[in-house]
């Protein structure tokens, strides 16, 4: 596995990054943080820039590693399926489990996943987010249902 390479368990992170890692277990897989900042909630947040390319958020009262953005220049698998690469990738995974469709975000929230980027031409993949359970729960009743029948036209 290269140092850009993550594989995705469902509700436990993108590993080798496992949700609920100390900052200081995290520096230990991946080094220094490029950027060190808060996010919108101000909850503490790490970049990491090229190789890998992540967007790490961290919870604001346990700095626990909480959210994991994975950018088109990392590799990263789930259940063997390249979310990057695969052109069929996404509708691979509509074809299985249910999704929401939420600001720009394809939210497969069953297991975890959240597609960045989503628009009238569809998917850019510039950005997957692994998120633990619960994390996108709210977000459920304000979005609209997302299904294979909304690729169609679109690059997925």
């Amino acid at each position: 596995m290269r140092p850009n390479d993550f594989v995705v368990e469902s509700f436990v992170g993108a590993l080798p990054l496992k949700f609920l890692m100390t900052q200081a277990e995290v520096e230990s897989v991946l080094g220094p943080a490029d950027r060190v900042g808060t996010n919108w909630k101000k909850e503490p947040c790490w970049s990491y820039y090229g190789s890998p390319d992540l967007s790490l958020g961290f919870d604001l009262n346990t700095k626990l590693l909480s959210h994991i953005g994975v950018g088109k220049t990392s590799a990263l698998t789930f259940a063997g399926i390249d979310l990057f690469n695969d052109p069929g990738a996404l509708h691979l995974l509509l074809r299985k489990h249910n999704a929401f469709l939420w600001v720009g975000f394809v939210v497969l929230n069953e297991i975890g996943l959240a597609f960045a980027d989503w628009g009238e031409k569809g998917w850019d993949r510039t950005a997957i987010v692994v998120f633990p359970k619960g994390s996108w729960d709210k977000a459920i009743s304000n979005g609209k249902p997302f299904g294979i029948a909304d690729l169609e036209g679109t690059q997925s």
